[in-house]
């Protein structure tokens, strides 16, 4: 009833394009996955259904059930090599690019204190209710293999005993492509601020599970990381230090959108770097206390000349 309900009717506003929107409202997805991992529903059921709704608004469900499948055959043909924290594609992050275990960053990271709204509001919700959309799993990820440079595999096992709906081959499957180890043909790098921008605009989400940012315009609570581009109510909310530099996890559109140091509250639009703006990261490995750290990635040999050799063409995705 439950899903015949939603499929003539929710389904149809629910916004698909690259993973989705970030989520938040009842209707936002299906809610059948817990059913689905659990053998209580097929994914056949689900095909039989949605082809009832002629006008095809409901047919991306199936479409996620190919999905699926794909990621169960995945799990079956790489068997304990699902588990590996290294790939060997030619696009999969190199092993010198991980660090040792850093308990305060995962601590932070997993308690959704990052200093990254969409991020904490998507570990917030996860241990909450089990639950989370596919955006909201992304950017985590992302942030945690790509930028705190963390064994991807604590994630992924945290996970599985969080998620309500956890299939096997999908959560690990999904981390492996996410986290730049699967078989992504490209590596892929979500840039936290402005993916809250683009897919959680009204900023609905992140509000329902962080309260301190309810007062702030929808932008703003998006962008309370970057100290300059906070108003007055911004400085009045009690805001963690981000894990990492903030201009960092925007696009190169959005850092357009940020005020100049010393130009005012809420004008200008020039960007200044972060050494410029004196921005400092929480200490890493191989950083000298006191110093600035280099957010280069190691983009591996694969990347290392354009339009030479190995995996020439292959670069960043940065989303």
């Amino acid at each position: 009833e439950h899903l015949s309900e939603f499929v003539a009717g929710p389904a149809a506003d629910c916004n698909r394009e690259g993973g989705g929107d970030a989520g938040g409202s009842v209707n936002s997805s299906a809610k059948v996955s817990a059913y689905l991992a659990f053998g209580c529903l097929s994914p056949r059921t689900i095909r039989e259904v949605c082809l009832q709704r002629k006008d095809g608004k409901a047919n991306w469900m199936p479409e996620n059930m190919e999905m699926r499948d794909f990621w169960i055959f995945y799990a079956l043909a790489h068997g304990s090599q699902l588990f590996t924290r290294d790939g060997d594609g030619p696009a999969n992050l190199p092993a010198s690019h991980w660090q040792p275990h850093q308990p305060a960053l995962w601590r932070r990271w997993l308690l959704g204190t990052t200093g990254f709204p969409l991020l904490d509001a998507a570990m917030k919700e996860l241990q909450a209710t089990g639950y989370t959309s596919n955006r909201c799993r992304q950017i985590p990820v992302s942030v945690l293999a790509n930028d705190l440079r963390l064994d991807w595999r604590a994630g992924a096992e945290l996970y599985q005993w969080l998620l309500v709906d956890h299939d096997l081959g999908c959560n690990w499957g999904n981390w492996r492509y996410f986290a730049g180890v699967g078989c992504d043909p490209k590596r892929r790098h979500y840039k936290a601020l402005s993916q809250g921008l683009r897919y959680d605009a009204d900023a609905f989400f992140i509000k329902s599970w962080l309260p301190e940012l309810r007062k702030l315009s929808p932008k703003e609570a998006h962008l309370i990381p970057i100290r300059r581009a906070r108003s007055l109510a911004g400085d009045e909310v009690k805001w963690p230090e981000p894990v990492v530099d903030p201009l960092k996890q925007l696009s190169f559109e959005d850092q357009k959108i940020c005020p100049e140091q010393g130009k005012g509250r809420g004008k200008g639009k020039g960007y200044q770097s972060p050494e410029a703006s004196g921005y400092q990261s929480p200490e890493l490995p191989g950083q000298g206390k006191g110093k600035p750290r280099s957010f280069e990635r190691n983009l591996g040999p694969a990347q290392e000349v354009k339009g030479k050799g190995k995996g020439a063409g292959l670069g960043v995705a940065e989303e």
